[in-house]
């Protein structure tokens, strides 16, 4: 004899269930900031300031740099798939090699469905910092690539030597999979000691073909079943 479960225990296991989902959800190990080849923030782990999902904040000295960082990604939007630097401020310590960082999301989905030419966009902006000199030379790019891995772009460099600069370039890119990654790549280069760049930077993809995809033919039979199936049951109750 098989026994049922009461309702009571599978609506308290349901519960707990979502309670589990819920929590495990609201950081996002995907989205990260790596500074020289180190990750070292992680979307509500560490190296991360702001308790917010989808939001880093970052402070430290790396290599000699003493860096700042603010930067989110889309974590729910049906047109966009971003992540944007709203600061980066870099400042040269005693640092002699060219500083690069990386802020990418790998799992991002939106808009879903939609497969096929999309656009990748990529915007940076060099600013000066109050109380320092700069120097040297910024550049960035944006790549985003297919989860299935049939899909990959990267903008053209987008790249200031003077003190202040604001310029965008966007480029063509096959997304072949709902879920993929997405990438601002900054490099910093002869920033002499003592000086500092003030940087944003936003990457975005934005497009693709929305297919809808037609039912299971096994679904279709099922369906077109259902007005005789009625129809059968209504004469069983006439007679």
């Amino acid at each position: 004899m098989i026994r049922c479960l009461s309702p009571r225990p599978v609506a308290a296991l349901a519960l707990v269930c979502a309670a589990l989902f819920t929590t495990s959800s609201s950081a996002r190990a995907a989205f990260t900031v790596s500074i020289n080849g180190t990750v070292v923030a992680t979307d509500g782990g560490s190296g991360d300031t702001d308790a917010a999902a989808g939001v880093i904040n970052y402070a430290g000295t790396v290599d000699g740099y003493m860096v700042q960082i603010t930067v989110q990604t889309t974590l729910s939007s049906p047109t966009v798939g971003d992540v944007t630097t709203s600061q980066l401020l870099a400042v040269n310590e005693s640092g002699t090699a060219p500083l690069s960082i990386s802020l990418g999301d790998s799992t991002l989905n939106t808009p879903a469905g939609a497969l096929g030419n999309s656009t990748l966009f990529a915007s940076f902006t060099r600013n000066l910092s109050a109380g320092f000199g700069t120097s040297g030379t910024t550049s960035m790019t944006s790549t985003a690539e297919s989860a299935s891995g049939g899909g990959t772009a990267t903008t053209d460099p987008i790249t200031f030597s003077g003190a202040l600069g604001a310029d965008a370039k966007t480029t063509g890119f096959n997304r072949t999979s709902d879920a993929y990654s997405l990438t601002t790549n900054v490099t910093v280069t002869g920033l002499n000691i003592g000086d500092a760049v003030v940087l944003t930077a936003d990457s975005a993809v934005t497009g693709g073909r929305v297919s809808v995809v037609p039912a299971p033919a096994g679904a279709v039979m099922l369906l077109s079943g259902l007005p005789v199936l009625a129809l059968w049951r209504r004469a069983r109750r006439v007679r």
